[in-house]
């Protein structure tokens, strides 16, 4: 799962990457025109040509980092939940509604300052270290710490990502436990292997 997890992250980062660089691009801004226009294929040739191939993985090591922690802790708080007291006596679908909601914000909050890392890194358009102004994950987090608020700087845009991850989450354990038990009515439940 892990390996799987790993591989599939390695194979979309150009994707990521570009994705990111198409959302900070603006024609009527000096500070983050890329001037790319040329499809995401193209873009990608851009990259390469003015970065060199490695910038296509640029921010790639912070969202595998992020990756495993936020699924564990997504997975780990809502089957946790699940089972407290508080929502034992609560029926389907509001039991998934409430610790999906739980689950989402916990995972998000865990692991959101390497989400901000990974999109500074990608953000960098150079291919020279000395005009970086981040050279990694570690200086990353040191200087958005020192340079902007300490923890608060860390945090830079969680509330627009929670909106979008909490319902996300939500819904799809919703949806998942919903589905589980529309299967198990449909096809019974499933033999044991032992």
């Amino acid at each position: 799962g892990a390996l799987a997890g790993f591989g599939a992250r390695c194979a979309v980062a150009p994707l990521d990457v570009v994705k990111i660089r198409f959302q900070l691009d603006s024609e009527s801004s000096k500070l983050h025109n890329y001037g790319y226009r040329r499809g995401t294929f193209g873009t990608i040739g851009s990259i390469v040509r003015a970065e060199g191939l490695r910038a296509l993985w640029k921010g790639n090591l912070a969202a595998l980092l992020m990756v495993v922690p936020f699924s564990s802790a997504q997975f780990a708080c809502f089957y946790q939940l699940r089972s407290a007291p508080f929502a034992l006596g609560m029926g389907e679908p509001y039991r998934s509604l409430v610790c999906g909601t739980l689950a989402g914000t916990v995972a998000t909050l865990a692991t959101y300052p390497l989400d901000l890392v990974r999109t500074r890194l990608v953000a960098q358009v150079t291919s020279r270290t000395a005009d970086r102004h981040y050279l990694g994950i570690g200086d990353a987090f040191s200087k958005i710490y020192n340079q902007e608020g300490g923890l608060r700087g860390w945090y830079k845009g969680i509330y627009p990502t929670l909106l979008e991850i909490v319902p996300f989450v939500t819904l799809s354990f919703t949806l998942y436990e919903g589905a589980k038990v529309q299967f198990a009515k449909f096809f019974g439940e499933p033999k044991s292997s032992t």
